[in-house]
């Protein structure tokens, strides 16, 4: 995962909105980050374990699919649907 958040921070870009909520989700799943990424829910100290990565999944393709909401929070929840998705092992790359 160290290795996924260096070639999001190394880019010479800012980052766009899907590269945020990719980052947002590594940082959050390594416990660096105490709000969920998608719900913005705090779940405490440490990292969250799989059943929480699957319900934040869930938001977010729920976001991800939610046409009411503006382009750029559907680019994060994008990213972040994508990031959660590796973790739990649906993919092979975030």
């Amino acid at each position: 995962m160290e290795t996924a958040v260096a070639r999001i921070l190394l880019g010479s870009a800012p980052l766009d909105e899907a590269s945020m909520g990719t980052l947002a989700v590594f940082q959050w799943a390594t416990g660096r980050r105490a709000l969920t990424p998608v719900t913005e829910v705090s779940t405490g100290p440490g990292a969250p374990g799989r059943a929480e990565l699957a319900e934040e999944n869930r938001a977010a393709l729920r976001q991800l699919h939610d046409w009411k909401l503006d382009l750029g929070a559907r680019y994060f929840a994008s990213g972040a649907a994508l990031a959660l998705a590796w973790l739990l092992g649906h993919i092979e790359q975030p």
